[in-house]
């Protein structure tokens, strides 16, 4: 896993390298395309962003999933190395198309986790895991209940978010 992750950027370093020497000074690219580029490029920063903060971290865990890192001392040095060096064509590539910077309010990033999460948990009740093939009748007796608090608890913290509050206290 951590060969094939060394792999995959070092391609994409090698290609974006390769994309810088054949950018002229006064590249011409449509509004769209410009958009389509700065969100490609933003994507890539948050997750070779993501990339460097599990390279720093041993390990995270909830009740569900356990993340380690099994990475080597070698190979945490050659990532940074290359998320520095993807991190600086981004930069050049941001300054060259005078590209804008997008200013994300903490509130819609946590409301669109929520959204997506109340989305997910609703599909998992009893209705959407038929998709899956038949449902015992315990399943809507005994999960959907559950759920349908989980569904109450996330609709409430996205209500809670669209109380405008000029305090950050409450």
């Amino acid at each position: 896993m951590e060969r094939l992750t060394l792999l995959l950027l070092t391609r994409e370093i090698i290609f974006l390298q390769e994309c810088m020497q054949f950018l002229p000074d006064k590249m011409k690219l449509s509004p769209s395309q410009t958009n389509s580029l700065r969100t490609v490029l933003r994507i890539l920063e948050k997750r070779v962003d993501e990339i460097n903060a599990l390279c720093d971290s041993k390990e995270r865990a909830g009740l569900l999933y356990s993340i380690k890192n099994t990475l080597s001392d070698q190979q945490i040095k050659q990532l940074k190395q290359k998320v520095t060096r993807v991190k600086t064509i981004i930069e050049e590539l941001t300054t060259q198309l005078k590209l804008e910077k997008e200013e994300t309010d903490i509130r819609r990033l946590i409301e669109s986790y929520l959204s997506a999460s109340w989305e997910d948990l609703y599909s998992t009740t009893s209705k959407g895991l038929r998709a899956y093939g038949v449902v015992d009748a315990s399943v809507k007796v005994e999960l959907d209940p559950l759920l349908e608090r989980l569904i109450k608890l996330l609709l409430s913290m996205i209500h809670l978010l669209e109380v405008k509050n000029d305090s950050k206290s409450l």
